[in-house]
């Protein structure tokens, strides 16, 4: 889950029991997961610009596969299949 971005929330209510993105970050580096999905996201990461900055710094962290999940959003299991550009 990635609630809000580290740093930014200081509120122990939320910072004590949720994730920010680089928390999300070392727990699916030290979980060795192919792909880390971010999910829960709130509105702080709404912004402009915003999921620009995060991706960089959850990749400093963790070098797999980055999704930010979107509701309905489908992620395959095995894997994303790349399909020829037609």
């Amino acid at each position: 889950m990635c609630h809000m971005m580290n740093g930014v929330v200081t509120d122990p209510r939320l910072t004590d029991c949720c994730s920010g993105h680089l928390d999300a970050a070392r727990t699916a580096l030290d979980a060795g997961a192919q792909t880390l999905v971010l999910v829960h996201i709130t509105n702080q990461m709404e912004g402009p610009g915003v999921r620009e900055q995060v991706l960089p710094e959850v990749c400093e962290i963790y070098d797999g596969n980055v999704v930010f999940g979107e509701d309905l959003m489908e992620i395959p299991i095995g894997g994303v299949t790349q399909e020829e550009i037609r």
